[in-house]
């Protein structure tokens, strides 16, 4: 499965009618415009651009359609009790391998 089949299956996993695929290539495709337009690409290398269109692509993947304190409060599965950052955070840390492109082969 590709690297993209992975992301829009983990956007449409809550079947969240507002945090889904077409809400993350919005997000991703405005970044870019605004990378381009304000000239801010050739501030960054291109690693911090391929970093930064990777975080807006990523950056509601698996989204319950829940805040937060939601998860803090009733104790769900995205909460781990890290008070250094909210669950949406610490769940994407904990699940970015599944997410990432496999290695080139060789």
């Amino acid at each position: 499965m590709s690297f993209l089949e992975k992301l829009e299956k983990g956007y449409s996993k809550h079947s969240n009618p507002y945090h889904s695929s077409v809400h993350a290539a919005d997000v991703t495709q405005t970044l870019h415009c605004l990378l381009l337009r304000t000239g801010l690409v050739h501030w960054l290398t291109e690693l911090e651009v391929l970093a930064s269109l990777f975080a807006a692509a990523i950056h509601d993947y698996e989204h319950t359609g829940t805040t937060n304190n939601f998860h803090i409060h009733t104790k769900s599965t995205l909460y781990f009790g890290n008070k250094n950052m909210t669950a949406y955070q610490h769940y994407k840390e904990q699940h970015c391998d599944h997410t990432s492109p496999d290695p080139a082969p060789g």
